[in-house]
């Protein structure tokens, strides 16, 4: 059976919700587990080593984690609430021409024009960042249940995650999975004691 700090939010945030079907020792053990799964999953690295390596990659490290996050994600969502991997592939070539176009940009004299549309791919290459965040954000509160009880810690909060994006994602799994850690392991559900029949 889930542990008593699980069963506890899942039954608040349950009780929150008045058109909710009663959830049973098996609903909430299965919700937990999903949670601990998707997690363990996306647990890759700690966020100094991703912010200190898409800096001096100058975001192309970056970009690449996102394309594996989402890859991860997708195998826990449903196929309708996918996160598009067109789309963190156009995140990564951004990325690529973004760095390309800073080689000329910075050795050359350039006009007001070119400047002007270095800055524009720029500043969308930062655009796409935040989109990703917010849709990862979006379908992590939905997997691991936090949607359901906003507030609560394991909640993904909108307002960091527009300023630090996919920084503030991995800094968030890295402190869901060590919670996940310090949690006593879980008994299966059907406790009961199975013996072989004696022998003949």
């Amino acid at each position: 059976m889930p542990s008593p700090n699980n069963t506890n939010q899942l039954n608040d945030m349950h009780d929150n919700d008045l058109y909710a079907a009663p959830m049973t020792d098996v609903t909430l053990a299965s919700e937990v587990s999903e949670s601990h799964d998707v997690i363990t999953d996306l647990k890759s690295q700690s966020t100094w080593r991703l912010l200190f390596l898409s800096t001096i990659t100058l975001g192309i490290y970056g970009a690449h984690y996102m394309v594996k996050q989402t890859e991860v994600l997708n195998t826990h969502l449903e196929a309708q609430e996918r996160l598009s991997e067109t789309f963190t592939k156009t995140i990564l070539a951004f990325s690529y021409l973004s760095t390309v176009a800073l080689i000329p940009y910075s050795l050359m004299d350039v006009s007001s024009e070119i400047d002007q549309l270095y800055n524009t791919l720029n500043n969308l290459f930062s655009l796409l960042f935040v989109i990703w965040a917010f849709k990862a954000r979006n379908r992590m509160n939905k997997l691991i249940g936090a949607h359901k009880f906003k507030g609560n810690t394991r909640w993904f909060h909108g307002f960091w995650t527009f300023l630090f994006q996919y920084f503030y994602f991995n800094y968030k799994v890295n402190q869901l999975a060590a919670r996940n850690a310090a949690e006593p392991a879980q008994p299966p559900l059907d406790t009961e004691p199975t013996t072989s029949p004696p022998l003949a």
